[in-house]
């Protein structure tokens, strides 16, 4: 899971403590000791994008899916900035589709609950 490879960058650039990773990126403790605590949240799009600007030399396929080695080779160092950019617009372009989702998702309890209504509004019409 990522949060176990983020708990591993923590240990391994601030020596286990939570705190100075968030400052490291620019969040909160609360918002990494959300992700790596025993809620274990998946992180945001923000936040793995302010992990991976704040550590260029992350392998960023590492991070997402666990392959590889969690530090760049010197090959894909020289090709990391346009990998990057490749994985921030596909999580960008998951993270859209989420969202798009997450309404759909919205629409359809409101949907539920006005057939749930006219369903109780029909009950008392029959029973009456």
């Amino acid at each position: 899971m990522i949060n176990s490879r983020i708990k591993l960058m923590i240990k391994e650039f601030c020596k286990g403590n939570d705190s100075a990773f968030a400052r490291a990126i620019g969040v909160t403790p609360s918002v990494i000791g959300n992700i790596t605590g025993v809620r274990a949240g998946s992180p945001s799009f923000e936040v793995l994008q302010k992990i991976i600007n704040a550590f260029e030399y992350i392998n960023v396929e590492w991070l997402l899916t666990g392959k590889g080695e969690m530090r760049k080779n010197d090959n894909s160092a020289k090709s990391g900035n346009a990998d990057n950019t490749l994985l921030l617009s596909l999580l960008e372009r998951e993270r859209l589709e989420n969202s798009k989702l997450h309404e759909k998702i919205g629409a359809l309890h409101n949907e539920l609950e006005h057939f749930k209504n006219e369903n109780t509004e029909l009950r008392n019409t029959i029973h009456s």
